[in-house]
């Protein structure tokens, strides 16, 4: 059972083009979904978390840079590709948490043979007991933002069974074992999550403008199902309804997004807040720096089965379901845009709980 391929991450942070040393497949790689199989809910959450926090920062980022123009009717249309990244510490690529759950028979037989249990009726009657009830386990290794090169591990305690049959009290000690599953080595080279989307603006009416990111469903796997995008968002410059002139221009925002993989990924972000910018211009270039400030929210719903290995080995598939909300409320962006004719370059720094940078090469006219 092994981790999403890199070449997969990107597609599970938008489907967009981003590539880099850090994205090649691997073919022996299987899905997101066999691999939240093999976790606990409290496992699976602490896993995905980072993912979730990093997705959610950048897709509620790079969709301003500049105030709609304050006029009634203006034919504007832009597109192109909007680039984020959000910064991590140290601190996200690992985790360890503690739960009582169930364990399949493959990791009873590891903690037995780590035992130097090798008598087959005792281990089949210790089996039967370690597999009939909740063990306090500890759950812990690598986020799915983290090393590619370790491995999620489960600790089991030390254990004291009576397996009966005429055999004496067992003392099992403690320990550890390894789950073939691995982070996904996002940060072993950059110390930040990329991501993507295309982006089309529209306007201008009546001082409005409608900003839009779209992708169409794209089948990933027959077993995880299609990946589906969609984003809106209008800006508004109030200026459009006034005589007087102000030396800025700004503009109320308000975006909206939905993001779903299959069964297994739902999420939904929202944002809204004020921008301001200034445009100066002379012949075909310009120079417009811009800031803003937003609330911004996020949340992702995780949905999987845990497979539990029985005895006889039959599988029994235990449903999880959790969600995640993102970490940021609010953000403040700084950034400046350059116009080359028809080209426009735009890169601005967020500051929140946690920073990110976005990027945008536009076409426009």
């Amino acid at each position: 059972m092994k981790i999403l391929s890199r070449s997969g991450i990107f597609v599970l942070l938008l489907c967009v083009a981003m590539f880099s040393g850090n994205a090649v497949a691997q073919d022996n790689n299987e899905g997101l979904d066999e691999t939240l199989k093999a976790l606990a809910e409290a496992g699976g959450k602490a896993f995905v978390k980072p993912l979730s926090n990093g997705f959610g920062v950048n897709i509620n980022g790079g969709w301003f840079h500049k105030s709609p123009k304050a006029v009634k009717r203006s034919f504007d249309f832009e597109f192109g590709i909007v680039a984020m990244g959000t910064f991590f510490e140290d601190a996200d690529e690992t985790f360890n948490v503690s739960t009582d759950t169930k364990i399949g028979k493959d990791i009873a037989e590891d903690f037995l043979d780590q035992n130097n249990v090798t008598d087959a009726t005792l281990r089949n009657a210790l089996i039967q007991d370690i597999l009939g009830r909740n063990i306090e386990i500890s759950i812990l290794g690598p986020t799915a933002i983290g090393s590619a090169d370790d491995n999620i591990q489960v600790v089991i305690p030390d254990q004291t069974i009576d397996p009966g049959g005429g055999y004496p009290v067992q003392n099992l000690a403690g320990k550890t074992i390894d789950l073939d599953v691995e982070g996904l080595g996002i940060t072993d080279e950059i110390s930040f999550m990329p991501t993507g989307a295309p982006q089309f603006s529209f306007g201008t009416l009546w001082g409005t403008q409608a900003t839009f990111r779209f992708i169409p469903d794209i089948e990933l796997d027959e077993d995880i199902g299609s990946i589906s995008y969609f984003g809106f968002g209008l800006q508004h410059n109030p200026q459009v309804w006034f005589t007087d002139v102000v030396p800025v221009d700004f503009c109320f925002a308000f975006y909206t997004q939905s993001f779903k993989i299959g069964d297994i990924l739902e999420a939904n972000a929202t944002a809204f807040g004020i921008n301001t910018s200034k445009e100066f211009q002379k012949n075909n270039f310009g120079f417009t720096p811009y800031a803003g400030f937003m609330f911004e929210s996020f949340s992702m719903d995780v949905s999987y089965d845990y497979e539990i290995e029985n005895f006889d080995g039959t599988t029994t598939e235990d449903n999880v379901e959790f969600s995640l909300d993102g970490p940021n409320s609010t953000r403040f962006t700084i950034g400046c845009a350059l116009q080359m004719t028809l080209l426009n370059l735009n890169i601005d720094y967020n500051f929140g709980k946690y920073n990110s940078f976005t990027a945008g090469l536009m076409i426009g006219f």
